[in-house]
């Protein structure tokens, strides 16, 4: 291969890199943009707050001290934006570590962070191949079917797989018509 070839090959992959990085700025605003127009702040979580203690003599002599300190850090928290903390955390705690299943996960969240996780739920609802033209354009349109919309993306490659290796059936072997995998 000539070596403009190369050249050629980089620049046009630091194109689609751009226009990729593009894409996923603008995304990401968007997303920023739906979260703070429709979910921040609309559906607020009643703070139970816990039942004050019985007062006690402050008799040492940094009692006094101590139990203002208490009040302080037991304060009502600071109102962040719930989505920018999240999306500016990578970690997850110890218990959250073990989940798999993310409704599961937001569903745990519901009572503490009401908007943040309703956000969630209500992008979960949404079907990543809702759209017929997505089926359209792939060669496992006769596998993902709207009956068959729960497959797991395991099983259709593995059905993919299956079809490139063995190929279509011929017409004698079709004895359904379309209901081959």
């Amino acid at each position: 291969m000539p070596p403009t070839f190369g050249r050629m090959h980089a620049r046009r992959k630091k194109q689609r890199d751009e226009e990729k990085r593009r894409w996923f700025d603008s995304a990401q605003l968007a997303v920023k943009e739906l979260w703070k127009t429709e979910y921040k702040g609309k559906y607020p979580v009643e703070m139970v707050l816990p039942p004050k203690p019985a007062e006690r003599d402050p008799d040492p002599a940094f009692d006094r001290q101590r139990e203002h300190k208490r009040i302080r850090i037991d304060g009502p928290v600071s109102a962040t934006d719930l989505y920018e903390q999240y999306i500016a955390t990578d970690r997850l705690h110890d218990d959250e570590a073990g989940c798999d299943d993310a409704i599961a996960y937001w569903l745990s969240r519901y009572d503490s962070q009401r908007d943040l996780a309703r956000f969630a739920l209500d992008l979960f609802a949404i079907s990543p191949m809702s759209d017929e033209c997505e089926r359209l354009f792939s060669s496992a349109k006769l596998t993902v079917v709207d009956r068959r919309g729960r497959l797991k993306a395991d099983i259709i490659e593995a059905c993919e797989c299956l079809r490139a290796w063995f190929g279509e059936p011929s017409v004698e072997d079709d004895s359904d018509g379309e209901d081959w995998v």
